[in-house]
């Protein structure tokens, strides 16, 4: 049955970045609790649907493009609980307008932790603990991405 929860667990947090990457609204917050509460590396946590609604959906005359390798990724499930953790690169380019600002490599880990409701497994918390990559670390992300082990 674990088996069986951690494929579960996977398959929602894969649906939710989907549904983030293609801004699609309804999907990415049917996948969270009602509470969620996602705390970023910088600026304060944003907490419950409409919080979340606003800082990742709202329109903007902004377009971010992120490129992720994922390192390695763990999942521990305790009962109605779900904690997955992904180390992790990724580059990422914010476009204001018509121009792109210089790319910025981050490394590191992000924490979620998933409750099993009624319905499936939800997004309760998650916690991005990456940091600027150093210019070696960016090499080494850099050549991860273009040796094309994303996921």
């Amino acid at each position: 049955m674990e088996h069986d929860d951690t494929n579960d667990v996977l398959a929602v947090a894969a649906c939710l970045r989907d549904a983030i990457r293609l801004k699609d609204v309804a999907v990415a917050l049917s996948l969270m609790t009602d509470d969620v509460v996602l705390i970023g590396p910088a600026g304060p946590p944003i907490v419950g649907h409409d919080a979340v609604r606003d800082a990742l959906f709202v329109p903007a005359r902004w377009r971010q493009e992120v490129e992720e390798t994922v390192v390695d990724v763990s999942v521990e499930v305790l009962g109605r609980t779900a904690i997955v953790v992904r180390s992790i690169s990724a580059a990422a380019t914010l476009t204001i307008g018509r121009g792109a600002l210089p790319a910025i490599t981050m490394v590191g880990r992000t924490i979620s932790v998933f409750r099993r409701q009624v319905d499936g497994w939800k997004l309760a918390r998650w916690l991005n603990l990456m940091e600027k990559a150093q210019e070696e670390q960016r090499r080494q992300a850099d050549d991860a991405i273009k040796g094309g082990n994303r996921g």
